[in-house]
């Protein structure tokens, strides 16, 4: 009898669980950001800029940085391991190249190309994060003039 897992994919099933992964851990952190209680109640001190309430968002969203960051490579790396599979389904029904050859190849330049502009926004978004807390803790602003 044959195994029910012998044609399987395995590196679809990687993909789906990296992105699975990376997608919680996305939903994570903006759960604990929605949830996080220093703001509930304070629209005005908000609303007028109070220093300390906004050291408290800023504290806020460097504590959450590195989830944030996590699940940004998560994301980035479910695209380059989900690009792979399909690849090759493209050149096997494109018949090792010999039927459609432009429809395939077309195919494959669009779900690379697709791969390249999603990883390239997933590791901006780990940059403007780190740039960010680099703002949040670093920045000197006391000579600014205001």
């Amino acid at each position: 009898m044959a195994c029910c897992f012998c044609n399987i994919a395995w590196s679809c099933v990687v993909a789906a669980v990296v992105s699975i992964v990376g997608d919680l851990l996305a939903l994570g952190a903006f759960a604990s950001y929605r949830n996080n209680a220093h703001l509930h109640g304070k629209w005005n001190e908000y609303k007028y800029l109070d220093p300390q309430l906004i050291m408290e968002e800023w504290e806020t969203r460097r504590d959450l940085r590195p989830i944030e960051t996590a699940s940004g490579l998560f994301s980035a790396a479910s695209w380059v391991i989900l690009c792979i599979p399909v690849v090759q389904m493209i050149w096997i029904l494109g018949r090792q190249g010999t039927h459609l050859v432009g429809l395939h190849t077309s195919m494959m330049i669009l779900t690379v190309s697709g791969a390249i502009v999603e990883i390239t926004s997933l590791v901006m978004y780990v940059g403007a994060v780190t740039a960010m807390e680099w703002l949040s803790t670093d920045f000197n602003l006391s000579g600014a003039i205001v």
